[in-house]
């Protein structure tokens, strides 16, 4: 059985979900991740080729795309996806590859799309939030 490639971090803003996913990216490096949105993922011909050989794709403002989710479902089901360039004859280089990344999905609320089958690992972050008082005493001290 394979692990889990997909993540959605779903939860109001200043839970952690920015922390968690700058964590992510500082911990495989800018050179191998790559950061879009859902409308960008599927309505940009050429984002399959910005994430080829990335290690990891992070997508945010996903609740406010709703439409179809196909690139996405083929990432992370890992089936090959369209790989073209701008200005570059297709057949001069890959056209398809399938990709190995990690996903993370991030959003506010639950995304509304318009692909009921899509059905990722939800991680909701909560509001709580723990509060220190600078002036008490360490009780380890």
């Amino acid at each position: 059985m394979q692990a889990a490639r997909t993540m959605e971090a779903i939860g109001p803003g200043g839970t952690g979900k920015s922390t968690f996913m700058n964590l992510a990216q500082r911990l495989l490096g800018e050179r191998n991740t790559y950061v879009t949105t859902l409308n960008q993922l599927e309505e940009n011909r050429f984002e399959g080729a910005a994430i080829y050989r990335k290690r990891l794709l992070v997508i945010t403002d996903s609740e406010r795309y709703g439409g179809e989710v196909t690139q996405l479902k083929a990432i992370t089901g890992q089936d090959p996806i369209r790989y073209e360039k701008k200005h570059k004859q297709q057949g001069e280089e890959l056209s398809r590859f399938t990709p190995t990344c990690m996903v993370i999905v991030a959003a506010n609320e639950i995304p509304q799309t318009a692909d009921y089958t899509y059905l990722p690992f939800c991680y909701y972050f909560s509001a709580a939030s723990v509060v220190m008082d600078h002036d008490a005493q360490d009780p380890r001290h």
